[in-house]
């Protein structure tokens, strides 16, 4: 079920960013923003699954836990990455901003 809502939540997404809002992206933080919303998506469905899943089998089988560890951990690296991405490129727009306004400045 918790898969299901994400890939409805990920599908709603995709409807707005590219059906109703049919432009494309010509500034960066724009497709920043986007790509931001995906991800976080996706990060809360494996966050959901993993929780759900370590409450499933730790009433179960303690020993089962690998899976939901697992995905704890892909979730983590992905938010982890995500950060680094939005570090990345929030740095490299400003020094970009910054080169398009010197060159204005020149005569």
């Amino acid at each position: 079920m918790i898969i299901s809502i994400a890939v409805f939540d990920v599908a709603k997404f995709l409807i707005e960013e590219e059906v109703l809002n049919g432009r494309e992206r010509r500034i960066a933080s724009e497709a920043r923003r986007s790509l931001t919303k995906f991800i976080s998506t996706i990060a809360i469905a494996i966050f959901l699954e993993a929780l759900v899943t370590v409450f499933r089998v730790s009433a179960a089988e303690v020993t089962q836990l690998l899976y939901p560890t697992l995905l704890l951990v892909a979730a983590t690296l992905l938010i982890v990455g995500l950060g680094l991405y939005q570090r990345l490129s929030a740095t490299v727009e400003r020094q970009v901003d910054a080169n398009d306004r010197s060159a204005e400045n020149k005569p």
